[in-house]
Formats: structure tokens, C-alpha cells, sequence
């Protein structure tokens, strides 16, 4: 079964066992079946907003692991820091 919305829900394409068919605002509006460029359209829409979901949950991680590297960062940064002022400290 595939089923794309489109333009905040008014349009839905709908593929299932009884075809090819588009709604209007949740209504029988069209049928499609046979319509081949509906069909492609569709199934274009759907493959490409499931490749951009997917590409958002990397980001997403990618996002939490420099994140994480930052702050592993900033901990070196003042470690070395405090380690630079025992140094000093002891040798002046």
C-alpha cells in the first residue's frame, strides 16, 4: 500500500488493493488507475521524503556526536590549563 499527501492534505494519492486512486480533502475525488504519471509521481515523492527522513536521522546523529566531541574538547582544553598553571606555579 502507498499513500502520499500533498499541499497540507488536500490531495492524497492512494495505491492499494482497489488501485489507483486520489482523494480531495479525505473525499473520492479521482480515479487513477491506469494513470501512470500519477503513479510515478507518487512513488517518487514517497522514495524521497523516506531518503530524506533517513538522511535527517543522520544528521541527527552526526549533530549529538560533535556535540559530544565539543565538550570532550572544552574538558582537554581546561585540563591542559589547569595542568599549565600547576607547572607554573611550581617552577616560578
Amino acid at each position: 500500500m502507498m499513500r502520499v499527501d500533498v499541499a497540507d492534505g488536500k490531495y492524497t494519492v492512494i495505491l492499494d488493493s482497489g488501485g489507483l486512486r486520489a482523494l480531495r480533502w479525505g473525499e473520492e475525488w479521482r480515479d487513477c488507475c491506469g494513470d501512470n504519471l500519477v503513479l510515478y509521481l507518487a512513488s517518487e515523492l514517497e522514495d524521497t521524503r523516506d531518503a530524506l527522513f533517513r538522511q535527517q536521522l543522520k544528521f541527527n546523529d552526526l549533530q549529538t556526536e560533535r556535540d559530544r566531541l565539543q565538550k570532550q574538547c572544552q574538558d582537554y582544553a581546561l585540563e591542559l590549563l589547569t595542568l599549565h598553571s600547576q607547572i607554573n606555579g611550581e617552577y616560578k
